[in-house]
């Protein structure tokens, strides 16, 4: 009989150690002691330039100057001198339907 009250204090001893235990790590992780807050980074702006040649727009800091005209790239900056590339605007078109047996995949497989 001693042993089993023994035991059931022991038990018991052990709950409360474990439950003390976890109540104070409950506390640290709750008050952010583990992962303090990153430093606040201030915002930074740059100017953003277009690219002469492409129209590319790059940061002021990056970009490659020759006299008045600004580039994103040595080899735009090798296209340059006074020509500048047309840009012309992006029209989607619907994709063309490719013939049956081509492509890859046939209808039946490709189906989900």
């Amino acid at each position: 009989m001693t042993r089993i009250l023994g035991l059931a204090l022991l038990l018991y001893i052990l709950w409360m150690a474990v439950g003390n235990f976890m109540q104070k790590l409950k506390a640290v992780t709750s008050s952010g002691a583990l992962r303090p807050e990153p430093p606040a980074r201030p915002a930074v702006t740059e100017t953003l330039v277009p690219c002469a040649v492409c129209g590319t727009h790059v940061p002021a800091s990056r970009a490659l100057k020759a006299g008045d005209e600004v580039f994103c790239t040595e080899e735009c900056r090798g296209q340059g001198g006074g020509t500048t590339h047309s840009r012309v605007p992006f029209e989607a078109s619907p994709p063309t339907p490719l013939p049956e047996g081509e492509g890859g995949l046939s209808r039946t497989e490709g189906a989900l």
